[in-house]
């Protein structure tokens, strides 16, 4: 009996540790930025038919929230493990509220990151449609064949990073100020 319960809490623990190393592994990939070219996949513009490289993210498995900017489509993403200004309610797996606007720094084009802003071309700025995206997200995607299909938005749990266009935790540093001295976010 003994060998069984041990042979079974082992048998978790190896799977929640094989768990946590592809977590940690994913955050410090994407913090450095060291991605991996065998997680890209091409899509085309629908308005000036250029190709460019991107990256379908699941929000639920990365415990994350995200937005995009209003000017160029650059995609912030703000994990669940990092700190966050203190005032702020956040929700994870789905786009950042309104009210989480005020707390980002401006997007490195000189744009904000709203709420209801779409991802964009990198080659003519015009927003992505999320129906057209269909036929390249899902002629890339494993799962297509398992029965896996895009859900044809860009507001649920996934997001899409654009020609590697991204900035993680993009807090304004003043928030973070008040962050840093031990007050952390709520999270629902």
């Amino acid at each position: 009996m003994l060998s069984l319960w041990l042979l079974a809490f082992f048998g978790v623990a190896i799977l929640a540790y094989g768990a946590y190393r592809t977590v940690i592994v994913f955050r410090r990939r994407t913090r450095t930025g060291q991605r991996s070219e065998e997680n890209r996949d091409w899509g085309t513009c629908a308005h000036c038919s250029q190709t460019f490289r991107y990256q379908l993210v699941h929000n639920g498995f990365n415990d994350s929230a995200y937005a995009y900017c209003d000017c160029c489509g650059y995609t912030v993403t703000v994990d669940a493990w990092s700190q966050h200004p203190p005032r702020l309610r956040l929700q994870y797996h789905r786009p950042l509220p309104r009210e989480a606007e005020p707390f980002l720094r401006p997007c490195p084009c000189g744009g904000a990151f709203r709420e209801g802003a779409h991802p964009r071309c990198p080659n003519c700025k015009q927003p992505l449609s999320a129906d057209l995206a269909t036929s390249y997200i899902e002629a890339n995607a494993r799962g297509t064949a398992k029965g896996w299909r895009w859900d044809r938005r860009w507001n649920g749990v996934y997001s899409i990073i654009v020609e590697e266009r991204s900035v993680i935790n993009w807090w304004k540093p003043e928030e973070m100020q008040a962050a840093s001295t031990g007050h952390q976010a709520t999270t629902l």
